[in-house]
């Protein structure tokens, strides 16, 4: 199997899924901002979007397909609402 760009941006979305539940349980106050974890997953992903199409041998424009864009935020999501849930509260 050959490691294409829709599998780093999936993989590089769970880290960000992972690291913005980290952030909210570290930072409640940041969650509860005005621009709740799940806009900073749709942030991640834009930002990811927007790097890969600038990487070296990019022919053309070549952007994400839907379906792993999808996949990728629903997956992110869920690990964030699972870190969010599952964590103890911090005192």
């Amino acid at each position: 199997m050959r490691l294409t760009r829709e599998h780093i941006y999936f993989c590089l979305m769970l880290v960000g899924g992972i690291a913005c539940g980290v952030i909210a349980v570290r930072a409640p106050d940041l969650a509860r901002g005005s621009f709740p974890p799940l806009v900073w997953i749709l942030a991640v992903s834009l930002m990811l979007d927007l790097v890969m199409m600038r990487l070296p041998g990019n022919k053309g424009l070549q952007t994400i397909t839907m379906p792993w864009r999808v996949a990728g935020f629903i997956a992110a999501a869920l690990l964030y609402l699972a870190i969010a849930q599952l964590s103890p509260s911090l005192p």
